[in-house]
């Protein structure tokens, strides 16, 4: 339908907003305004819809970049804040929630031996 589309549309300008503004701490407020609709029903509807809040979907795409830097060698405390994530410990604790082990352990499985 329409309405279908518009969201899928809307879904790919927030998530498109939010991958741009990984370290912006205002990422999520431009994200939910690039949506046609007000940001609160934004956000109601972006879960209704998918599953998961904008917040949500935020923290899931700063986890992801900050394994991706882990996987190349990238310090914990780098990561954290190349990932947005201003508490490292906040990050790490989030990190061992989300993949299971610390990302200290995560980064030492991708390590190189000397």
């Amino acid at each position: 339908t329409k309405d279908t589309v518009e969201l899928r549309k809307a879904k790919q300008a927030v998530e498109a907003q939010l991958r741009a503004g990984l370290r912006d701490e205002k990422a999520l407020g431009s994200a939910l305004s690039c949506a046609p609709w007000d940001p609160a029903y934004t956000s109601r509807l972006y879960r209704k819809t998918f599953g998961l809040t904008p917040k949500q979907q935020l923290i899931a795409l700063r986890l992801a970049h900050a394994r991706e830097l882990l996987e190349s060698g990238v310090s914990v405390k780098e990561a954290a804040r190349e990932s947005g994530f201003a508490d490292e410990l906040y990050f790490s604790r989030l990190f061992r929630k989300r993949e299971g082990r610390p990302p200290t352990a995560h980064r030492s499985l991708w390590e190189r031996p000397a």
